[in-house]
């Protein structure tokens, strides 16, 4: 994977926990993959088109997880238990992706976002594509999460 590929999707996600007062976002590890997959318990699927192709998957924890959502919600709400919870993940999905598509931009590649999917239980694999990936671990002062992104130009 280009490293412009990478470094667009790493400041996007950075970027936009940082807007939701999460101040500590460090990258623990990187790995390739043999498939777009995830193993955490709170996942945020989406796809690209256009000149690059492929998925991402944000995964959390449920710790991570919940404290976006208080803090998304400004304190209103504190679990990822109800419809409007689970709604500002997956919106928190977009904005991370949108952030990256537009950085992407600025390397020459024109890509658009599909609609997230949610994918949230314990002990379950979501396995997106049998491709070529590559998985980004984070830590944060409240959890950890990471980023799985699979692409084919």
């Amino acid at each position: 994977m280009a490293e412009e590929i990478f470094n667009s999707f790493d400041k996007a996600l950075k970027n936009i926990l940082g807007q939701f007062n999460m101040l500590y976002v460090n990258i623990n590890s990187s790995c390739d993959l043999q498939n777009i997959e995830s193993k955490t318990p709170i996942n945020i699927i989406l796809g690209l088109l256009g000149d690059l192709r492929g998925s991402v998957i944000i995964g959390m924890d449920n710790k991570l997880g919940n404290k976006l959502v208080e803090n998304i919600s400004d304190g209103f709400m504190n679990d990822i238990n109800s419809e409007m919870a689970r709604s500002a993940l997956s919106e928190l999905g977009n904005m991370i992706t949108a952030y990256a598509s537009t950085n992407l931009f600025s390397y020459g590649y024109k890509t658009d976002i599909t609609t997230p999917t949610l994918v949230v239980g314990e002990d379950l694999t979501a396995i997106v594509c049998r491709t070529q990936s590559k998985m980004m671990t984070y830590v944060t002062e409240h959890g950890n999460v990471q980023m799985v992104i699979g692409l084919w130009q």
